[in-house]
């Protein structure tokens, strides 16, 4: 049979599979990142400044408190593999991001309350792992043939979403923290700051040149 249908011509060169591009709605899911990585990031800076402004945690409670947070984003990772084949990678994140919202809510509305401030706190930082974790499949097949490009532009939405919220919301410290924003303007960084210490309150403006003056 192998002989009867005749020579089998290989190509010496590699043919690789046309790449696909992503329509409209598959643009939400590095949107939807970008949302969730600045949305958790506005409370991973915040929370050490909370902690120590409202209930006077020190560097080890505030270390305690990250490690039991760290631990529960541990158990979240590893149990959404399971449950995200179980119900769907779409229906995962949606569940996840649905869990955030009234966690953050419940933070915000009890937060002179310690232990329902750091279970709402938890609760949101395993939404949001679950969400993230149940992303990551989606990425990969976002771009057909080039997994990469997809899993690539998801994980510098979430970086940006991240980093962007961080600079614009607060730079904190062990005694102080500082809302620090900026825009470039005329080749320079510019912005306003206001820090809030144990001392005294300051603001004003702050500039940073990204070209050397000429004299």
């Amino acid at each position: 049979r192998i002989h009867a249908a005749g020579n089998v011509v290989a190509s010496p060169h590699h043919v690789a599979p046309a790449v696909g591009r992503m329509s409209r709605r598959d643009w939400l899911v590095p949107l939807s990142m970008f949302g969730l990585m600045g949305g958790s990031q506005c409370l991973f800076v915040t929370f050490g400044a909370w902690l120590t402004d409202d209930f006077s945690f020190g560097a080890n409670g505030i270390a305690a408190v990250g490690f039991a947070l760290g631990a529960g984003e541990l158990l979240s990772s590893i149990s959404s593999a399971r449950l995200t084949d179980r119900i769907g990678k779409e229906r995962s994140v949606a569940l996840g991001a649905g869990v955030m919202i009234p966690s953050a809510l419940a933070l915000a509305g009890f937060d002179s309350v310690l232990p329902l401030g750091l279970v709402a706190l938890a609760i949101f930082i395993i939404g949001f792992e679950y969400a993230v974790v149940s992303m990551l499949p989606i990425a990969t097949n976002l771009v057909a043939s080039a997994p990469g490009k997809g899993f690539g532009l998801v994980i510098g939405a979430g970086t940006i979403g991240r980093g962007e919220l961080t600079f614009s919301w607060e730079v904190q410290g062990v005694n102080a923290s500082s809302t620090l924003k900026g825009e470039i303007q005329a080749g320079s960084l510019s912005g306003t700051y206001h820090s809030t210490c144990t001392e005294a309150a300051s603001s004003g403006r702050w500039t940073v040149a990204l070209q050397p003056s000429k004299s």
